[in-house]
């Protein structure tokens, strides 16, 4: 994989990556996760680990890194609403 084609990987990956964090920081500011689907965070999560190994298997660190952070960010918003957030 070349250079340039990484380097857009990257920016599609930190802006896919990047979307997730406003939800994240709104449950914690406003300490409410009574509407976030816990079935689209477990599909999204699932997906996010097939790319993972997609990535691997493709050597693209680009998908590899935005795919980990998208899944880690995924897993926090999840712990935030069942261990966190008390509705």
């Amino acid at each position: 994989m070349n250079m340039s084609t990484e380097l857009i990987g990257m920016v599609a990956g930190g802006l896919s990556t990047a979307a997730f964090l406003p939800q994240a920081l709104r449950i914690w500011m406003t300490k409410n996760a009574r509407d976030i689907s816990l079935l689209t965070y477990c599909i999204l999560g699932l997906g996010n680990v097939f790319w993972i190994i997609y990535g691997i298997e493709k050597s693209s660190l680009s998908l590899v890194f935005t795919n980990s952070f998208i899944l880690i960010t995924a897993l926090v918003i999840v712990y935030m609403k069942y261990f966190i957030i008390k509705d």
